[in-house]
């Protein structure tokens, strides 16, 4: 069965334009009217909502990139910040992010997340940022925990788990991959670098 979602978005507000979602909620974007939506299924009924259960609002174009992972979503305007929210105990998205990130070069051009790591590319600066949760504490950094660096708008596209993050250059078909070393938050390209102490998240 489908569902329709519907807000009451001004026209022309892009509503739709990125998207991404879990199990339990759907994280739709409207950048033109800068702001990111959240959608819930009733798990008692295995319906969705046709309202959203949340929003966050920002700078201009704010909600141009976006992803979601299972308990935390990033939001960017794909151009100088991002901001990570996090799901409470209770089940409710918090309104006050729980880290704020900023930087240059088309920050944020895009964005991926787990519930332990996030990544941003600042395009034209040809980087991608990787950001982490402190285990125990459960806190953002909001300065990078590690730089990759590349050339051809490096981080033209990303995808990411807790132990690898893909990332493709846009003016030629090179590709990386990196891989999370032992768990411990330490990224090397796994083309050139091999590790036999750790098998993989450990």
């Amino acid at each position: 069965n489908s569902v329709k979602l519907w807000i009451n978005s001004p026209s022309g507000s892009n509503f739709g334009y990125e998207l991404s979602m879990n199990n339990d909620f759907l994280l739709v974007s409207a950048y033109s009217s800068n702001v990111a939506y959240i959608f819930a299924r009733n798990k008692a009924t295995d319906t969705w909502s046709t309202s959203p259960v949340w929003s966050t609002s920002g700078p201009s174009s704010y909600g141009f990139r976006l992803a979601m992972a299972n308990k935390h979503c990033i939001v960017s305007n794909g151009n100088s910040m991002a901001r990570i929210y996090s799901l409470s105990a209770s089940g409710t998205w918090s309104t006050s992010p729980a880290a704020s990130l900023s930087g240059s070069g088309n920050f944020g051009y895009r964005v991926a997340i787990t519930d332990n790591y996030a990544a941003v590319t600042s395009l034209n600066a040809n980087r991608v940022y990787v950001y982490g949760k402190d285990p125990n504490s459960g806190a953002w950094s909001t300065t990078p925990i590690q730089t990759m660096t590349g050339s051809n708008q490096f981080g033209y596209e990303l995808s990411m788990t807790d132990n690898y993050l893909y990332v493709r250059q846009a003016s030629s078909s090179t590709a990386y991959v990196y891989r999370n070393y032992c768990g411990a938050g330490t990224w090397l390209e796994l083309s050139t670098n091999t590790c036999k102490t750790c098998p993989i998240g450990k």
